[in-house]
């Protein structure tokens, strides 16, 4: 089992879905500079490309609902 940002054990990605919160890091992925991790409360959620961040306005503190984060899983 994985750990999340805060140190706490996770499920796999398949068992838990994410469907809306708050951003809580944004960070440059280790292979490929040009895409970001994005992390919702705490838990990575997707990978995508860094000026799709960049225009969206992506940063700790947003907000997401359910339709901008499968907008998002959709430009990833």
């Amino acid at each position: 089992m994985r750990r999340d940002t805060t140190g706490q054990r996770r499920q796999p990605r398949e068992e838990r879905p994410i469907t809306a919160g708050t951003i809580t890091q944004v960070q440059a992925t280790q292979r490929d500079p040009e895409r970001v991790s994005v992390f919702i409360d705490g838990v990575f959620a997707l990978a995508l490309p860094a000026i799709v961040a960049v225009q969206r306005g992506l940063r700790s503190g947003v907000e997401l609902d359910e339709a901008a984060v499968r907008e998002l899983e959709g430009l990833a």
